[in-house]
């Protein structure tokens, strides 16, 4: 397997042969939607034309006075006017005539720690435009004191920003605002050991986290800011490898982007540090990629490879704070082995955007065909909704998770969107009206919808839609080929002639006027014949609670459910 500091070198690289090909605007700028994204493809093809390691990019000066050129251009966007309400700050959003865009609070949280990180590395040997640039846009951001926020939500934005605190804080040595970052990471750091991090399974603000600590951890020359920011990267990358199987994320996200459903793509910084699936060969999400040194402790990267021993992960995380501890919590289940995952969330929160993913079954990168789905998951659409993104939940369901079943069931009330969407890796799958066998990777997977559906197949899915009113459930079974072969089952014709007699059994019980309860049961396939009970009581057309949540006969335990890693 090739070395950390190989696979950063590949993704340099194809970031910066990405840059040398990308249009320019009239503007100057690469991109327009997200200012952040010319900085950071910037500074990717400046690393490449600096790098001792790309051989293929010495000597390129073409190169390197692009990278310049673009770095200088989103520099000078920076609010630099004192009287400012946005002083310190970059648009996130370019107008075609630049200086018309309005400044936002978000581009400097990241961007701002990865100047300081660049600037520090490379100031001896940048252009002295550059060097001044950097210079001056540091400064503005220290005299704005636009970092000074203290910890409410314990959040990426709060994360961020206290790395930016201690970064700037060093660099024009504020003993006083230096201290001030440190007791700020000490607490956010013990906060999030104590309770686990609220914004659970979202890469893009985990990479946030991550990124923005690994900027202090490469630039500090104080040896106290340097381990507690170890001890913070050894917390944050434990969680990220909690639930890590070769590139994919398993289990429940309280934010997913387009890029990451229904394939994980979000995976540069993976791919960097555990090397266990091929490499990527084009980038959905840059940001700071490819620009650190840092290296995962072995017990990490032992932890995230290492699925000989399959594991499941029950944790706590916080739902929402009253004066920085948490009043209500929620509870993650997810189990890994080497050929698939399975986990989610067992109560729905509506997160930001609506983006919370609840649940799915995830297989390796490599289990899947060419750069098709490695997701499976239905779910009733919610607020955001738009048909061909599958995303964006609503409230209306119940879920019950095991080792290698799913149960949920959806009750939808008058007015509500009336389908069950659902989302297939490609594989090879067998249908009929109600029921669905498939073969993906080393798993067979069978699945029971309680109405029937119909599939259609896309470039990377299967798409699933199932149409009804009032009450509707799903049921999904999976096993590996090595446990179907010990109940005498090789090819998907013998795992559907097996599964065909397997039903899953609904009931709907009136309990009064407006009042009544949804059940669905199962007894799994597998030799140990578990079985499987969710029963929810159903107010004016809707779940108000969960009568039932059952494995064996036994209620799920969440006592049993930790915050720590």
């Amino acid at each position: 397997m090739s070395s950390n500091r190989t696979r950063s070198h590949e993704i340099i690289a194809l970031a910066a042969k990405k840059a040398k090909t990308l249009p320019i605007a009239e503007s100057g700028l690469w991109f327009h939607q997200d200012l952040r994204d010319n900085f950071y493809y910037a500074a990717h093809l400046y690393e490449a034309v600096n790098s001792k390691g790309l051989t293929e990019f010495i000597g390129d000066k073409e190169g390197r006075d692009l990278a310049c050129e673009l770095f200088l251009q989103v520099l000078r966007l920076q609010d630099r006017d004192p009287s400012s309400s946005t002083y310190g700050h970059w648009p996130l959003f370019v107008e075609p005539d630049p200086a018309d865009s309005k400044p936002s609070t978000l581009p400097v949280e990241l961007m701002g720690c990865l100047i300081a990180f660049l600037y520090n590395k490379n100031k001896e040997v940048m252009p002295e435009p550059l060097t001044h640039e950097m210079g001056e846009s540091l400064k503005h951001i220290y005299q704005s004191k636009l970092y000074d926020q203290g910890l409410e939500n314990f959040s990426h934005h709060e994360a961020k920003l206290t790395s930016l605190k201690i970064l700037i804080a060093e660099r024009f040595q504020d003993e006083v605002l230096l201290q001030e970052g440190k007791e700020q990471a000490v607490t956010l750091l013990r906060h999030i050991r104590q309770y686990g991090m609220k914004e659970y399974g979202s890469l893009p603000w985990l990479w946030h986290w991550i990124q923005a600590f690994t900027c202090v951890w490469e630039t500090t020359k104080r040896e106290d800011i340097k381990l507690i920011t170890a001890e913070m990267l050894e917390y944050l990358w434990r969680e990220r490898a909690l639930f890590y199987l070769k590139g994919a994320w398993a289990g429940p996200h309280s934010r997913v982007l387009p890029h990451d459903v229904p394939r994980d793509n979000y995976n540069l910084h993976d791919y960097i540090q555990f090397g266990d699936f091929a490499a990527p060969v084009s980038i959905s999400r840059l940001e700071g990629s490819g620009l650190f040194t840092y290296q995962v402790t072995d017990s990490v990267y032992t932890l995230a490879v290492n699925h000989s021993a399959a594991r499941e992960v029950k944790k706590s995380v916080p739902a929402s704070y009253l004066n920085g501890i948490p009043t209500e919590s929620l509870h993650i289940y997810t189990y890994l082995s080497e050929q698939y995952a399975l986990g989610g969330m067992y109560e729905y929160m509506e997160e930001y955007l609506n983006e919370q993913y609840r649940w799915d079954i995830s297989w390796p990168l490599d289990a899947v065909a060419g750069y098709g789905a490695n997701q499976m998951f239905f779910f009733h659409p919610g607020k955001g909704y738009v048909e061909g993104d599958v995303r964006h939940p609503n409230r209306y369901s119940e879920i019950l998770l095991h080792s290698n079943v799913v149960c949920a069931l959806y009750v939808v009330p008058d007015g509500g969107i009336q389908s069950l969407v659902g989302c297939l890796p490609l594989g090879q799958w067998l249908f009929e009206e109600h029921l669905g066998f498939g073969e993906v990777g080393e798993t067979f997977v069978y699945f029971q919808l309680m109405h029937p559906f119909t599939t259609l197949s896309q470039e990377d899915r299967i798409a699933v839609a199932s149409t009804f009113t009032g009450v509707h459930s799903v049921v999904i079974e999976i096993m590996t080929k090595a446990d179907a072969l010990a109940i005498g089952i090789i090819t998907l014709e013998e795992f559907k002639a097996k599964m065909s007699d397997q039903q899953a059994g609904w009931i709907e019980h009136e309990r009064g006027i407006a009042i009544r309860s949804a059940q669905v049961h199962y007894t799994s396939t597998s030799s140990r014949k578990e079985s499987f009970l969710l029963e929810a009581e159903v107010k004016l057309e809707r779940i108000s609670s969960v009568r039932r949540r059952q494995i064996n006969n036994k209620e799920i335990d969440f006592e049993a459910y930790g915050s720590g890693l």
